[in-house]
């Protein structure tokens, strides 16, 4: 058993179990592997390519412009869901609309979303990356005029869900740029880093409108989104290039060569993988291509990417979902979220009400308690991810284990806790309003701990599935959490504060529990995968396909 896991029975190919530290039993070969020039104790996953145009080659400072561009791609998107909230009171009186049916302008951006990202996301293997969030970015410039200039509620409504269509290609995009562009040892303070955009762009699009409404009318609101949605545009188009790249499978899994595994005792064969790598693992490309001109990488389309068709591409996200791993995490992920975006959406009944009365402004400013909660997770979450996952690496004889970034699901359930349940008892006992705001921010950087833990899962035990896990992730947050919005405000009103958020509370501690039997059987669920051939053959597939169009790009090259 390594530090809690129990091992597989028998001694086989488990995905997702990698060689990360060069701390490994005497015989093992790792001087042919790369190693990150900052800590040289830390061995590639994967292992890149000797190819310049290989994203994992890229240097530093243009890995970090091309994500924090596609960042604020994404985050502009997520804006659009919650714009309103603060603005609610207004547009029940514009459209003589009950609250619960003005509120259907933010949940149905969500439900949107959800067939817009499983469409999306099936392209990507076939036109790449960069076409989708581009074209998407100037929908979205499109449907605010059409909501800006929206006369009736019918109107809005279907600005408001084709905006949300607008909104899936690039959440897509970003959580598989991911796993594109960094390395498995960085790839938790990335995903903090995503996850904070989202969360504060989730906060801080009630906060600026809620002054523009005043100002200027809640029309403004609409049109300043289009003015952000073509600055962002340029951002992309001049600072992310197209990061899809084939790339050899083989160098993912490092471990021990087979004589010195069984010179080893049953638990230590358990920690390690079965197979070695070969010689030419390395690279994609027997000799480094030229690299790419800076013009050449603005094209919008770089060419289709071979070896998969579109319905096989559509079926893989409700695929993936069998995966007991995907399951679990894509249930604590939406429910992570959903915490936020329930409290964000009852701010207005709750706060906007004896005994606070917030007016509209006041509503928007309740929204800087959450940004700076995130920003300080963010600051967190993503360091400690990584740290906990080399350290406990070291502590396992050099191999990671997926389950490691479990750890940080601990922080989830202390903060989720004590947030709900502290909003709930501060608003029904009518405590001084920074009681409520607190809490209400607090849930904020839970969701970011939960997030960076539940995407890092993912992406690393199923890295060639990463992308379809992702799209299974975002397909089940959107319809899960159209359905609570659609009955939160009734909820509240029949049910009060307290008894709801205590739920709430109480749904937190089971979803954060159950990460407990996935740690301890995790590689066990894995092997399981591998062991049905239905499941199995997926992950077998693509890295089948992966390797065919390999040696298609290598015979063109020729």
């Amino acid at each position: 058993m390594g530090l809690g896991i129990l091992n597989t029975k028998e001694h086989q190919h488990v995905f997702g179990t990698t060689l990360l530290e060069e701390k490994e039993p005497e015989g093992v070969e790792t001087s042919r592997l790369k190693v990150d020039p900052r800590n040289p104790q830390v061995i590639l996953v994967p292992q890149p390519s000797d190819d310049p145009n290989d994203p994992l080659n890229w240097s530093l400072l243009k890995k970090n412009l091309c994500f924090i561009a596609l960042c604020c791609g994404s985050s502009i998107s997520t804006c659009a869901g919650p714009m309103l909230s603060s603005a609610y009171l207004d547009l029940e009186v514009e459209f003589s609309m009950s609250l619960t049916k003005v509120v259907q302008f933010g949940s149905i951006v969500m439900i949107m979303g959800a067939p817009a990202l499983w469409i999306a996301g099936s392209l990507i293997p076939i036109v790449g990356k960069r076409p989708l969030i581009l074209m998407s970015i100037l929908l979205e410039a499109v449907t605010s005029v059409w909501g800006a200039k929206a006369n009736s509620y019918g109107s809005m409504l279907g600005a408001r869900a084709v905006m949300g269509i607008s909104n899936g290609p690039p959440e897509a995009v970003v959580a598989g740029v991911i796993g594109d562009l960094f390395f498995l040892h960085e790839r938790g303070f990335y995903s903090s880093m995503w996850n904070m955009s989202q969360l504060i762009a989730t906060n801080i699009s009630p906060l600026i409108p809620a002054f523009i409404v005043v100002r200027l009318g809640w029309r403004w609101a609409f049109w300043i989104l289009a003015i952000c949605s073509i600055v962002v545009f340029g951002l992309i188009f001049f600072l992310a290039p197209e990061t899809h790249y084939v790339r050899s499978l083989q160098g993912d899994d490092i471990s021990l060569p087979e004589d010195v595994a069984d010179n080893m005792n049953q638990e230590e064969k358990g920690n390690v993988l079965h197979a070695e790598i070969p010689p030419a693992a390395t690279s994609r490309n027997p000799s480094p291509s030229h690299e790419k001109s800076y013009i050449g990488q603005l094209r919008i389309f770089n060419g289709v990417t071979l070896g998969i068709s579109f319905w096989d591409s559509l079926t893989r996200p409700f695929v993936v979902l069998l995966f007991p791993t995907v399951l679990f995490a894509s249930f604590g992920y939406t429910m992570s979220i959903c915490y936020s975006v329930l409290l964000s959406n009852s701010v207005a009944q709750v706060m906007g009400e004896d005994p606070y009365n917030f007016s509209t402004i006041e509503l928007g400013v309740l929204y800087v308690s959450p940004i700076v909660w995130t920003f300080i997770a963010f600051l967190i979450a993503g360091r400690l991810s990584d740290y906990f996952s080399k350290n406990m690496a070291l502590l396992n004889r050099g191999v990671f284990e997926p389950e490691f970034r479990l750890v940080l699901i601990i922080a989830l359930l202390v903060l989720g806790v004590m947030s709900l349940i502290g909003y709930g008892l501060s608003v029904i006992k009518h405590v001084h309003w920074f009681g409520p705001v607190f809490f209400f921010g607090m849930n904020s950087a839970a969701a970011c701990f939960g997030n960076t833990a539940y995407i890092s899962y993912v992406i690393d035990a199923h890295r060639t599935l990463a992308a379809e896990s992702l799209i299974a992730f975002g397909i089940f947050k959107s319809v899960l959490i159209y359905i609570l919005l659609y009955f939160i405000t009734d909820w509240i009103n029949n049910q009060g504060v307290k008894k709801t958020f205590i739920t709430l509370a109480c749904l937190n501690v089971f979803c954060c529990l159950t990460a407990v039997p996935m740690y301890i059987n995790g590689k066990r669920t894995r092997r399981f995968i591998q062991s049905i051939r239905v499941l199995n053959r997926l992950q077998v597939q693509e890295m089948e396909q992966e390797r065919e169009r390999e040696a298609m790009e290598m015979r063109n090259e020729d």
